[in-house]
């Protein structure tokens, strides 16, 4: 069976028993196939060290956490926590169950620098490029936890319109504390919220452009059990304007009607067209496929420039045994990549071209991916390092992963749910100092 046809099968009957524990563990369900798992299933047996893991890496965020949340009590900043921890915390019948990758939490734009100005000494701020409903990336010294700040809660479009302060309002109205820790409380949104703007509007209108995650199944299926009814989702969808965008979602993942399809994203141009045209009137935004062929000559640039760096990491990795070996060159380029051009982008569409033919490549396509941009960065004139990392949740071999940091955190692009609080940091390579490159204005600064 099919990867995507176990996965949805399993989640659908409520237990792992078509994935394979790899698949399980590559999907960060080993908590919840331990959890949900009979007495005589092998899943109870080889994933009772995950459960412990991820109750053990949610327990070692709590500090951290606490810690940046009574600073911003004290300073009288008003926050708001969803999607993944509000998930874990409300929803679900055991924390560990939940995966997820950083801490998302809200708060309102007027409030955003007084807060950055509030962080605990040690902690961090890098600013996001391009995400206009993000203020940053936050992290503590000791990297136990990513946060990733939030100004508003609907991504892509311009939340000052009156219509989204009207829907912001709404969704604040409606908060509940819950515990951060011993002595830290946060405000969350309500359950119905967390799946309409977890979930529903984050997949539809965000950069996921409709790709479900493993756990999206799983959130809706438990806050079921907690009493929230199909229409209780629908009658709060159609109060916030959002019933399109629910609707939309819900022909893909709906455990109310054991409805799940992981293949909807990678259809025809045309099926991601009509669910754009399905959710306009809400998002009031020309539909995401059709901006993405009026970008066509733009990326084809910017893969254009990418490419042959891209193909001396391919050659250049093949040959080695060790990655990190080949992360800075013999020689610099002499070339200069224009700093208009989006490393990202161009990285991740030259990428999928490409693919077919990295299939038996010995080397990961997040490590090569990484060190291309790593030198990509270097000649835009940005200052970035290299990071290669281990995931210390699965057994047997490690995951390793490899990223680009900018500012301290995971440069655009390339985050991979905050790879930092996943991966557990094992190399690290600095920007190269001879080429003398200057840090952005946009950079990360130390608190």
């Amino acid at each position: 069976m099919k990867l995507k046809q176990a996965l949805e099968t399993d989640l659908i009957a409520g237990f792992a028993a078509a994935m394979t524990l790899d698949e399980v563990r590559k999907r960060n369900l080993g908590a919840w196939a331990y959890y949900t798992a009979s007495a005589d299933s092998p899943f109870r047996r080889d994933c009772a060290a995950d459960f412990g893991r991820g109750w053990a890496r949610f327990q070692s965020m709590l500090p951290a956490l606490e810690e940046l949340l009574s600073a911003w009590h004290r300073a009288q900043i008003d926050v708001t926590v969803f999607k993944g921890f509000a998930m874990a915390q409300c929803v679900y019948p055991h924390t560990a169950l939940r995966y997820f990758g950083d801490v998302d939490l809200y708060v309102p734009p007027t409030q955003i620098p007084a807060a950055l100005a509030a962080m605990p000494a040690g902690w961090r701020h890098a600013s996001v490029f391009s995400a206009s409903h993000e203020a940053g990336y936050l992290r503590p010294a000791n990297r136990s936890v990513a946060i990733d700040l939030h100004c508003a809660f609907f991504p892509a479009v311009d939340f000052r319109k009156p219509r989204f302060e009207r829907m912001t309002r709404q969704l604040l109205e409606r908060r509940f504390p819950i515990a951060c820790g011993p002595a830290a409380t946060v405000q969350s949104l309500q359950l119905v919220d967390l799946a309409l703007i977890g979930l529903a509007v984050n997949r539809g209108w965000g950069g996921e452009n409709w790709r479900l995650k493993p756990h999206d199944y799983l959130d809706l299926h438990y806050l079921r059990e907690r009493g929230v009814s199909e229409k209780d989702i629908e009658d709060r969808a159609r109060d916030l304007g959002l019933m399109r965008t629910w609707q939309s979602y819900a022909l893909i993942c709906n455990p109310y009607r054991s409805r799940l399809d992981f293949s909807h994203s990678r259809r025809s141009g045309f099926t991601r067209l009509r669910n754009d045209l399905r959710i306009l009137p809400e998002i009031c935004l020309p539909p995401r496929e059709l901006r993405r062929w009026l970008h066509a000559p733009a990326i084809a640039l910017e893969m254009i420039a990418v490419l042959p760096t891209l193909l001396k990491v391919i050659a250049q990795t093949r040959r080695a045994a060790d990655e990190p070996a080949v992360v800075v060159p013999e020689r610099w380029p002499a070339q200069h990549i224009k700093s208009h051009l989006d490393i990202a982008r161009g990285m991740r569409w030259a990428m999928r071209a490409l693919a077919p033919f990295l299939k038996r490549h010995p080397a990961a396509g997040g490590v090569i991916r990484s060190i291309a941009a790593y030198r990509l960065f270097a000649m835009q004139g940005i200052k970035a390092d290299w990071v290669l990392g281990v995931c210390g949740i699965a057994e047997g071999n490690p995951r390793r992963y490899a990223w680009v940091e900018v500012g301290g955190a995971p440069a655009e692009g390339f985050s991979d749910e905050a790879a930092p609080s996943i991966y557990r940091e094992i190399t690290r390579i600095p920007a190269p100092a001879s080429l003398a490159l200057q840090t952005k204005n946009s950079e990360g600064s130390d608190r």
